[in-house]
């Protein structure tokens, strides 16, 4: 199934959410670093653990990471 999201940013926190069901997955906190922005905390919901979601944090870091290049970035 093709990655589906809505995403929207709240006073620093991304917040990313399962477009087809309105679950909030992930929120991703950023803090001002000089010009940037640089995620500082990452947060699975929790109870969430659907087949879109993995056992451990690496595997959970790697999908924020897939979300950031192909949703939001379209690579």
């Amino acid at each position: 199934m093709e990655d589906k999201w809505f995403v929207f940013e709240e006073d620093g926190t991304l917040h990313l959410h399962r477009s087809w069901t309105g679950i909030e997955v992930y929120r991703i906190r950023f803090e001002p670093e000089g010009a940037d922005r640089v995620a500082r905390e990452a947060w699975m919901a929790e109870g969430v653990r659907t087949p879109w979601t993995e056992a451990n944090d690496e595997e959970e870091a790697r999908r924020i990471d897939r979300v950031f290049d192909v949703v939001l970035l379209g690579r």
